[in-house]
This record gives C-alpha cells, structure tokens and sequence, in this order.
C-alpha cells in the first residue's frame, strides 16, 4: 500500500511540476530600471525610469522597443569561471552581454556590457540591471 501511495504521490508532484513556467528563463519581457557601477572609488547606482523594453521569445527572436531581431544564448566554462552569455542582434545594433539572475531572484536580470569576445568591458564592474514584467 505504501508503494502505491508513493507511486500516486510522485505521479501528482510530476503532474504539478509540468505546469509551472520556468522562471529561471529569459524568456518574456524585461524592462531596465537601474544601472550599477564603480569608479574606483565607490560604487553607485543609478535608477532608470521609462528605460528600454526587451521582450525575448521562444523562437530567438527578440523586441527591443519598436526593433525586431534575433538571439542567441550560450554558455562557457573554459577558465573554470561559469558565464551565460546572450547575443543579441538588432540589425545595426549588436549587444554582447555576460547575464544572471540578481541572487537567485527570477525577477531581476543583470546584464554585463562585454566585447565580443565576452572580456568585460568596465574595469571597475558596471551591469544593467532589468526588471521583469
């Protein structure tokens, strides 16, 4: 009886776990609110109202405002350091950035300004950082 139960129970919590969404993904829209950063000496933040909409979607296609584009979302650990890093391409805009969830909130994205070749590009730490709608 108790294997049924188990069984029964397991079956459910699959059942329920299939109906979330993801909230570990990128996917939807996200809306900057903030920029960080340091000048060496301190830190600062600055708060960003009306900022830029990103809407990212399944297919890899991205809405920045009233742009369409493409991209792409890859990973590296060559040096032993983890990066997500998304490219994204609006026809005359290109955008390289190194990505992560602030402290394991899913509602706040912090997106790093790198090169194409993912080297950081402020020496000092700066990020965007986007708020979920």
């Amino acid at each position: 009886m108790k294997y049924i139960s188990f069984i029964v129970a397991f079956f459910i919590s699959g059942l329920l776990a299939s109906c979330t969404t993801d909230n570990n993904s990128i996917m939807g829209s996200w809306q900057l609110t903030e920029h960080r950063g340091n000048n060496g000496a301190h830190g600062f933040t600055e708060s960003i109202k009306n900022g830029p909409i990103f809407t990212f979607k399944e297919s890899g296609v991205i809405e920045k405002d009233n742009t369409s584009g493409t991209y792409l979302i890859s990973e590296s650990d060559t040096t032993g350091y983890h990066q997500d890093r998304l490219y994204i391409d609006l026809g005359t805009e290109k955008l390289y950035y190194i990505y992560q969830f602030e402290s394991g909130l899913t509602t706040k994205l912090n997106l790093i300004p790198v090169t194409e070749n993912y080297q950081l590009i402020c020496d000092e730490g700066c990020t965007d950082v986007y708020k979920r709608l």
